[in-house]
């Protein structure tokens, strides 16, 4: 018959938990048998298959998995074909399809920490005692300041420096690049009270320790923005419900002291005169003592590279998600070229636009 182990003795073999076995039995991976006084034995067998149960799960198997892979050999036990004249094929098809789905199970779980890694990496930014500062320093001097922060995904929380952070500032790159990304944690990691504007026009916003200095704005926000609206048709621009969400995004921002101001994807909507029209309002606005913009964007209208000046930055994103640049608007600069490329002027449908990226997308994911 073999040797027979007790409870306590494979508790002290295998360095498990008598509810560890208790659970491993109701699951049907361990069958026990019992001996004269109704006590639970254990053979070589038995033995065997626990630490096998043991080892799996270890390595991170559920039990229905465990299970799964013991029914492998059991199939096999019952046509009589082990230990003689197994299928190897066979029996490796089925256990490397059980850990296929396993490996699968766990890259899941790994990008699921990654995400987490990521919003924790964003608090640690917020909460470091030395982000960068905005509060009473003279903006024609910010080319001191700087952001330094773990680039989140689609990155693997690389270290980046952002130095000589302008009044006007580029985040651009071609669609899937990562700017929003590195908008948002460049907005979560730069003290005092910033806003981050996304694309359905919704205030996102953080507050630093210092009490904001009372707003000199005496006109009500509606009247502003009708001023402003009014203003920017007179550019050139053309009237839309679109414009004017974003200009009432902007002064209320304006309005509450918030600095820097971060606004995504910010030529949603808008056509070419517009565009043209917005970017030299937030040149005047920045100039005027208005509050540091960062812009995330993809518009060759908006990132007018023939006439970016002293004041502006552009921060470039690449599209195989190498870290993140600043290009100089020059020709034959580092990035220059593939900034250029991943521009897209106003007259491109944009829906056309990303259902064409789309599509590459996928036929070179088909090539690989």
């Amino acid at each position: 018959m073999g040797a027979c182990f007790s409870v306590s003795d494979v508790v002290k073999l295998l360095g498990v938990t008598r509810k560890a076995l208790r659970v491993w039995e109701n699951h049907g991976l361990v069958h026990p048998g019992r001996n004269a006084s109704g006590y639970r034995v254990y053979t070589e067998d038995d033995l065997l298959r626990a630490f096998e149960t043991w080892h799996l799960q270890s390595i991170g198997f559920s039990l229905d998995s465990v299970k799964s892979y013991f029914l492998v050999f059991e199939r096999l036990e019952s046509e009589n074909r082990i230990p003689d004249d197994t299928p190897i094929a066979s029996l490796h098809k089925d256990l490397s399809l059980i850990y296929a789905q396993h490996k699968e199970k766990l890259e899941k779980q790994i990008s699921r920490v990654f995400n987490r890694m990521d919003e924790t990496l964003a608090s640690l930014d917020f909460y470091s005692d030395a982000p960068t500062s905005w509060r009473g320093q003279d903006k024609t001097s910010q080319s001191a300041n700087a952001a330094i922060i773990n680039l989140p995904r689609p990155w693997k929380g690389e270290r980046f420096e952002l130095r000589d952070i302008q009044l006007l500032n580029y985040i651009t790159g071609s669609l899937e690049s990562g700017k929003t990304p590195l908008a948002r944690r460049l907005f979560l990691s730069i003290s005092g009270r910033a806003c981050f504007i996304d694309a359905s026009h919704a205030m996102h916003c953080r507050y630093d320790d210092s009490s904001p200095e009372p707003s000199a704005i005496c006109l009500p926000i509606e009247s502003r923005v009708d001023t402003i609206v009014a203003n920017l048709i007179a550019d050139g621009a053309t009237e839309s419900e679109a414009l004017r969400n974003r200009i009432d995004s902007i002064e209320r921002a304006i309005e509450a002291r918030y600095d820097p101001v971060f606004i995504d994807d910010v030529e949603n909507d808008l056509d070419l005169p517009t565009q043209r029209a917005l970017r030299r309002h937030f040149l005047a606005l920045t100039k005027s003592g208005g509050p540091c913009l960062f812009l995330v964007t993809c518009s060759s209208v908006i990132v007018d590279l023939a006439a970016v000046g002293p004041n502006e930055k552009i921060i470039f994103c690449p599209s195989n998600h190498s870290s993140p640049i600043c290009v100089l608007p020059q020709p034959g600069s580092p990035g220059y070229e593939a900034l250029t490329m991943s521009l897209v002027s106003p007259d491109v449908d944009r829906n056309e636009f990303v259902l064409a990226f789309a599509q590459q997308s996928r036929s070179k994911a088909q090539t690989r």
